[in-house]
């Protein structure tokens, strides 16, 4: 499952416990309240994605402990998230464009300016930044694709910078075209 499009085994089960007619709402509470912490403070969380886990996908299957805590975090996201939804292969960039077209004019600047922290913040920012900006896409029944979140968040310190550079080209790319296509 290392193919860049793939769905990532954890999104996956994790969206089958979103499942009203049968998910597992005791994991997504779990999940959501762990988000009130550092990705990986919250034991119980960690018990229960590590089981997880080891389950779906091997006990080396996230590598270090840094990529786990992107997987806690994007666990908790995804938990946190009330819009069903299915990876759309949308990065934030495009999903922050999607809200701008959405919103007025005023709105739009303020989520220019997200965007904007958002690509300039370090790693240890980047939780508490996420969280709004996931409940504000989610308020618009917006949502990301967080299988693509998570490889992106596991590259966010590469020297190239080239998650940062992809979020803000998707952004502007999708403002323009919807914006031609409506002219």
């Amino acid at each position: 499952m290392n193919h860049v499009n793939s769905p990532h085994p954890l999104v996956t089960y994790l969206r089958r416990a979103q499942d009203p007619a049968g998910g597992d709402r005791a994991l997504l509470a779990v999940l959501r309240r762990s988000l009130g912490q550092a990705p990986g403070d919250d034991l119980r969380a960690v018990a229960r994605l590590e089981g997880l886990i080891v389950r779906l996908q091997g006990e080396q299957a996230l590598g270090g402990e840094r990529q786990r805590r992107h997987a806690y975090l994007v666990a908790g996201l995804l938990a946190w998230c009330r819009t069903p939804g299915t990876d759309n292969l949308a990065s934030l960039g495009h999903c922050l464009a999607q809200l701008c077209l959405s919103s007025n004019r005023d709105k739009q600047d303020s989520v220019e300016r997200r965007l904007a922290h958002l690509v300039d913040a370090d790693e240890e920012q980047l939780p508490m930044l996420l969280r709004a900006t996931v409940r504000l896409l989610d308020q618009a029944e917006i949502v990301p694709d967080f299988s693509l979140l998570l490889r992106q968040l596991d590259a966010w310190n590469h020297p190239d910078r080239w998650v940062q550079r992809r979020w803000l080209r998707d952004f502007h790319h999708s403002l323009s075209t919807d914006r031609d296509d409506a002219a």
